[in-house]
């Protein structure tokens, strides 16, 4: 899967920020039993948050398609 196109700084923003909130959720969902520790807690909801993101704001609607149609992902 290769990158995107060429995009403007507004469009990367945008699915950055769009994936880093899915990221977030998927944080949330995979840490909530994964540890007891706070610190581990968010370190691992950051990294899913910003891993998303980068990756929604690349890949754009490949990404977005993927995860839908990932099979259980969402």
């Amino acid at each position: 899967m290769a990158p995107s196109k060429k995009i403007s700084a507004s469009t990367f923003i945008i699915r950055f920020i769009c994936g880093f909130l899915l990221g977030i959720l998927a944080g949330l969902f995979a840490s909530i039993n994964l540890t007891d520790s706070v610190l581990a807690f968010v370190i691992i909801v950051l990294a899913c948050a910003i891993a998303h993101g980068l990756l929604a704001a690349i890949f754009g609607d490949r990404f977005w398609y993927y995860i839908a149609h990932s099979g259980g992902w969402l």
